[in-house]
């Protein structure tokens, strides 16, 4: 396959991004092959390996481009924000809509996920980052203890890990805005200490 030699090296690195990403949610990593993913991205073999050495460098960088789009669609509002219940509730509907958008982050792509030790890593890297920072912001400006921060992400963790697995699996049904409604709910309630509230509503 014939390939521009004008087309700058950071355009092809994405276009074979972008292709990656497509083929792997299609195949699965397993199933997925390199020449696949050139074709798709238009490219030659040869361009992909001269930016990527492997199968799971590429895979890599799918992951770290997917990572880094909901780290900063997360954090972006600990900048903008002092009052932890709206900081709170944009957060939380930002991360809704990413989890409506995202198109190629498939059940077995987390699983794969794992699988590998350097991807398991740096997401593990990734996510306790992100939860001093949230944390650290809670406990800066709400009335929550430190403890009470860790817990109250830890809670809406595991809510939109639960999500995401039933989004992505498709089993049933999932009304994201409703849901999105309720977790709000649910933090601020948690914010303002209301636990009775929230005994009613769980």
């Amino acid at each position: 396959m014939k390939q521009s030699p004008k087309q700058p090296a950071e355009k092809r690195q994405a276009q074979l991004i972008k292709a990656a990403a497509r083929i792997f949610a299609k195949k699965g990593y397993a199933n997925a092959t390199t020449e696949e993913i050139a074709r798709a991205a238009g490219l030659t073999k040869g361009a992909l390996y001269f930016h990527f050495k492997s199968k799971e460098d590429i895979f890599f960088a799918v992951f770290k481009n997917i990572s880094e789009r909901s780290t900063e669609t997360i954090l972006q509002h600990l900048e903008t924000e002092t009052n932890p219940e709206i900081m709170l509730e944009k957060t939380v509907r930002s991360g809704f809509e990413f989890i409506r958008k995202d198109k190629y982050a498939t059940a077995e792509f987390w699983e794969q996920v794992h699988n590998i030790p350097r991807l398991r890593n740096y997401f593990a890297r990734t996510h306790c980052e992100m939860r001093d920072k949230i944390v650290n912001f809670l406990n800066l400006h709400s009335q929550l203890k430190k403890k009470e921060c860790e817990s109250l992400f830890t809670l809406l963790h595991a809510i939109f890990d639960g999500i995401i697995l039933r989004y992505k699996l498709g089993h049933c049904k999932v009304d994201l805005n409703k849901l999105a409604d309720q977790v709000v709910l649910i933090a601020k309630l948690y914010l303002r200490k209301d636990r009775f509230e929230m005994d009613k509503i769980c």
